[in-house]
């Protein structure tokens, strides 16, 4: 039992992570955006209202060791900005989820000044890399696992 108690209190962050789901298709900014469990599969729940867009991944402020998932079949003509010890993920079936800035901003994912990001099972492309900018910019950063 002491153990588990030194646990939580050493690292919070492993005990109380939180996963959020964003599906381009099937989502709404409004909704609450958060499933109840560890991993990204958590957001296959019916009961799950997941996010639509970037822009509030881009403005909420996420913890140390929380997942972003995002919904395989979707696609985003946005840029992410990442933070420090946040998962970015896929979930659900059909294609790899799609991330391209399109020409709106200099990258399509930006990492920089970040330590232990993670992208994993994400599509990040650049169509209009010969006008603007790149698919990933990494800077600063440390423990970065793409």
């Amino acid at each position: 039992m002491r153990k588990i108690i030194l646990a939580i209190l050493l690292f919070p962050s492993i005990c109380f992570a939180d996963v959020y789901c964003v599906n381009q298709l099937q989502g709404n900014d409004a909704n609450f955006g958060k499933a109840v469990g560890s991993e990204c599969a958590s957001c296959l729940d019916t009961t799950v209202e997941p996010w639509q867009n970037l822009s509030i991944v881009n403005n909420t402020q996420f913890n140390n060791g929380d997942k972003v998932c995002f919904a395989g079949d979707s696609r985003w003509n946005e840029s992410l900005i990442t933070q420090s010890g946040v998962s970015y993920e896929s979930y659900g079936t059909g294609e790899c989820p799609i991330i391209d800035a399109n020409g709106i901003a200099d990258q399509s994912v930006l990492i920089e000044g970040k330590s232990n990001v993670k992208l994993n099972n994400i599509h990040v492309v650049a169509t209009r890399l010969n006008l603007i900018g790149k698919a990933i910019i990494v800077r600063n950063s440390n423990n970065i696992n793409l």
